[in-house]
């Protein structure tokens, strides 16, 4: 095949990306937006010697997966993969990746995954919104690119989502898996920034001053609280700016309030969005959030779950597969901000959380103050060092929890979670491949009994998955 050809394909089944997956004369298509069960004329958009890279040209017959997605940005952005899939379907194709992923790359049977547990109302579910800031062509402008701009007001502020694989921003009013309210600070906060005439970041230049907004809203307690990462700590007129702003958005939410504004300053020319230096410039710093019976409290700079309603789900998967009866001692290896250290310490003798980011051993610390939680302790360093640490002390856990970045384990803290003799491993993970990848090192050891996945991230392929190994 060549790119650019026409071809007639049925898609098969869907790949861990979230691309359909078809094959014609045995080379493997990936069709961006196919849906199992599709009939379809694709057009070659790359071919390679092994697979080709694929868009849909005309649906001959559709899936009857196959929905009309709500979104009316679908087609350009890049968060949502799989609003175009009937919801009851995307949790069966996620089950299904998640078989094929642990056969194929683990070793592992795919009856131990279960289910994939999902969301009764799958909208609205984001608590944070971050969005890079930048200056688009104006629409109204008429003009095709930016080399015939002749005035500033053929530019326009615009916040969202990047276009799929581009870095090129897709203006959006009303992301539909945002919590409401972040929708409405958004919106408030692009029309100020162009209201007030505030320097906008030109990533290529290096120039300019707002570069992200991100905001954060408590589903319970009802605070948002907003952060605008700037290349400055101080930004020209912003009292005036929060003033219109709190009062902007006082006239249109009455339920939900914003309780605080603060800058964070990035000076670096990276895609890392938060910088470390952050002032307050109106309100709280911090805004309260519960789950079940724990109450946090969470800054801009906060690690957090991003989806509440399931972190409940998830977090009860994570203490049925630990099963404390108030005699154990657990370890939680990248714990974050200790919410799962916190959340199992009312079953355990004793909770251990490690986290390397000393911002988020900070805040563990704080919550478990917050909350009345004496026994869990938690240490900064990264969890090869620390876990060496408790090794050489001859220290005694019988549940260690892992929750790693999506990179995985490295072979030294599986290596030595080995050495520790857990009778009970519970690995949280956010990337199926990792995840099988790391259960297969175990194997030697542990048995992996099984797997829960968790849709946190509904409308895309992403998936989340609590793995229970056995000594």
């Amino acid at each position: 095949m060549q790119q650019g050809q026409i071809v007639k394909a049925k898609i098969e089944t869907l790949a861990a990306g979230g691309q359909g997956i078809a094959r014609i004369d045995g080379m493997t298509v990936f069709v961006d937006n196919g849906v199992p069960g599709d009939e379809l004329e694709i057009r070659i958009a790359e071919a390679k010697s092994h697979y080709c890279r694929a868009k849909i040209h005309k649906i001959l017959t559709a899936s009857p997966s196959r929905v009309q997605p709500p979104c009316k940005y679908f087609e350009k952005c890049g968060a949502c993969d799989m609003q175009h899939i009937e919801y009851s379907a995307q949790l069966k194709l996620k089950e299904q990746i998640v078989k094929d992923t642990m056969k194929k790359i683990g070793g592992i049977s795919p009856e131990v995954v279960r289910p994939v547990v999902g969301m009764e109302d799958p909208w609205g579910y984001r608590n944070k919104v971050q969005y890079p800031v930048r200056k688009i062509l104006n629409p109204k402008s008429k003009i095709l690119n930016k080399s015939q701009i002749t005035n500033s007001k053929q530019l326009m502020v615009a916040m969202g989502y990047f276009k799929k694989g581009t870095h090129e921003i897709v203006d959006i009013d009303n992301c539909l898996v945002l919590h409401p309210f972040l929708n409405k600070i958004s919106n408030a906060v692009k029309k100020l920034i162009s209201d007030f005439n505030i320097p906008v970041y030109d990533e290529d230049r290096g120039s300019g001053l707002i570069r992200h907004v991100l905001a954060r809203v408590g589903f319970t307690s009802k605070e948002a609280i907003l952060c605008l990462v700037a290349k400055e700590i101080n930004i020209p007129g912003s009292r005036n700016l929060v003033s219109a702003l709190t009062k902007s958005i006082e006239q249109e939410e009455k339920e939900f309030g914003l309780k605080g504004v603060v800058v964070n300053e990035n000076r670096r020319s990276t895609n890392v969005i938060l910088g470390e230096k952050t002032k307050p410039l109106w309100g709280q710093e911090k805004i309260k959030e519960k789950l079940g019976p724990l109450e946090f409290k969470i800054s801009a700079k906060s690690f957090f779950q991003i989806n509440p309603v399931q972190t409940l789900k998830l977090y009860s998967v994570v203490e049925d597969f630990a099963s404390l009866s108030g005699k154990e001692a657990v370890l939680d290896l990248y714990c974050g901000t200790g919410s799962i250290s916190l959340w199992l310490a009312k079953k355990a003798k004793e909770v251990w959380g490690v986290e390397e980011n000393n911002y988020a051993i900070d805040d563990a610390k704080e919550n478990a103050g917050v909350n009345g939680i004496k026994n869990a302790f938690f240490k900064c360093g990264t969890s090869e060092v620390i876990i060496r640490q408790f090794l050489d002390t001859d220290a005694k856990f019988d549940v260690v929890v892992l929750d790693p970045p999506r990179s995985g384990c490295s072979q030294g803290v599986i290596g030595s979670v080995i050495k520790l003799k857990p009778s009970r491993i519970i690995y949280v993970s956010c990337d199926p491949a990792t995840l099988a990848r790391d259960l297969k090192l175990f194997s030697g050891k542990y048995k992996t009994v099984k797997i829960q996945p968790v849709d946190m991230f509904p409308h895309t392929a992403h998936i989340e998955c609590v793995a229970h190994l056995s000594r």
